[in-house]
């Protein structure tokens, strides 16, 4: 379970770069009360060209691995952390279906980072099979919990 006060108890901030989520993680987390002591904003990058020329995601990268891709995941994650300035990141992308990509990337197929600014991260891939909602909040729960387990990692030792 996500706890934001490991956030707001270390004055870290977050953002996140969404893409198959559609900025759900951004909902969920914005529905919690003192999310704004650490939560800066979301770009929702639907399109490639969102991811290369918002978040700055390089177009070889997006040539070469597809939008649906770990590069591409991480890269994200790079891309909001220097826009937004903030400590850490979510970024997600994949294919919520029913219909696939250009690159016929398997429904379902998804990629979650989760990066601070030091350039330590998680990737999380997986594939789930089911409804867009389905798979849209199952992301945000996979992606949250990534997160808890960077920070766990970097702050609950300290304090």
């Amino acid at each position: 379970m996500f706890k934001p006060q490991l956030l707001s108890n270390n004055k870290l901030t977050l953002a996140t770069a969404e893409s198959c989520t559609g900025g759900n993680i951004a909902h969920v987390i914005t529905s919690q009360s003192g999310a704004s002591a650490f939560f800066k904003g979301s770009v929702v990058s639907y399109c490639n060209e969102v991811k290369h020329h918002v978040l700055g995601v390089a177009q070889d990268v997006l040539d070469k691995y597809g939008a649906v891709s770990q590069q591409t995941a991480i890269a994200m994650c790079q891309g909001i952390i220097k826009l937004m300035n903030v400590d850490y990141a979510i970024s997600t992308t994949g294919i919520a279906g029913p219909n696939t990509d250009e690159r016929d990337t398997e429904v379902g197929r998804i990629f979650i980072c989760v990066m601070n600014k030091e350039g330590q991260h998680k990737v999380l891939t997986y594939i789930q099979k089911t409804n867009r909602q389905t798979f849209i909040q199952h992301a945000t729960n996979k992606a949250l919990a990534l997160l808890q387990t960077l920070l766990t990692e970097n702050y609950l030792q300290e304090n």
